[in-house]
């Protein structure tokens, strides 16, 4: 045991009660072998010094330093071995008691296994910034990540969406309007996203053009089997009138302000303070 080491492993805070008290004898005697026993097996010695240094006694400072360790490299293997040969206890039920009266042990266990990485974290970020600012262009990628970390950059799926956005996903939710017609404006890749948010059905005949998505989004049920909100409605239609809008466009100023147009004839008929509810109005068309 180094001079620092046998600061750290001080024996007057090693013990949590007196050698006359019950078990504690046993936790001398087990101590005083501790590090004979651990040095040339446990790799995670080090670790349990530092725990005794932040207070934990010895026996604690063990098992915590012992649970944060990979279990693939772990001596002993089991808690009951770490319990018998190790603690001097005479089952792991002590080490199962501890835990359930101070929650902070498994708290640190926690704390631990994860400090490996956060003292590389530093390291990990001055080679980003290294590659990131090189002018290699395998580098694109190291450059969008601390764009990325940096706010500078948002990748498009996580855009917050514009106000006309906002009023189409509430229409779709109302059913005012349906998928097929915001399919029709924007293409499939543009209408995804409004009709994610909106949990809106999305007509199968649009799959087969752009199948990828398919996974991710329901199709409308077949016809005699659609549900109550879309009965009577063909799909591209609002409140029986015919839906689409022709060839497939893609999102530009012309095509926000026809879906607002649109927005603004589902909602015509609406009461006044229905249609200031959902912010269209004069300065949205």
């Amino acid at each position: 045991m180094t001079d620092a080491n046998l600061l750290l492993d001080d024996e007057t805070t090693a013990f949590p009660a007196s050698e006359a008290t019950p078990g504690q004898r046993e936790s001398r005697n087990a101590h005083a072998a501790f590090e004979d026993l651990v040095k040339d097996a446990a790799v995670w010695l080090d670790d349990y010094y530092r725990l005794r240094g932040e207070g934990w006694d010895w026996r604690k400072a063990a098992y915590i330093a012992w649970a944060s360790s990979p279990a693939t490299d772990r001596w002993p293997k089991t808690q009951m071995e770490l319990a018998t040969k190790v603690l001097g206890l005479r089952s792991d039920r002590t080490i199962q008691k501890w835990r359930a009266d101070d929650a902070h042990i498994d708290d640190r266990v926690a704390k631990m296994q994860i400090e490996p990485l956060m003292r590389h974290r530093r390291d990990v970020i001055e080679a980003l910034v290294a590659v990131a600012s090189s002018h290699d262009p395998k580098a694109a990628s190291d450059r969008r990540v601390f764009l990325e970390m940096t706010g500078d950059y948002k990748p498009k799926s996580t855009v917050q969406m514009q106000s006309w956005q906002d009023e189409v996903v509430a229409l779709l939710k109302e059913g005012q309007l349906t998928a097929q017609e915001v399919i029709d404006e924007l293409g499939l890749d543009d209408a995804r996203q409004l009709l994610i948010a909106a949990g809106a059905p999305v007509p199968a005949s649009a799959f087969e053009a752009e199948g990828e998505y398919a996974d991710e989004l329901d199709a409308v049920p077949a016809e005699g089997q659609r549900s109550d909100a879309d009965a009577g409605l063909r799909p591209g239609s609002v409140d029986g009138r015919p839906g689409g809008h022709g060839s497939v466009s893609r999102v530009s100023g012309g095509t926000q302000s026809h879906l607002l147009e649109v927005s603004w004839r589902a909602l015509s008929d609406r009461p006044q303070d229905a249609r200031v509810h959902h912010g269209v109005g004069a300065g949205h068309v």
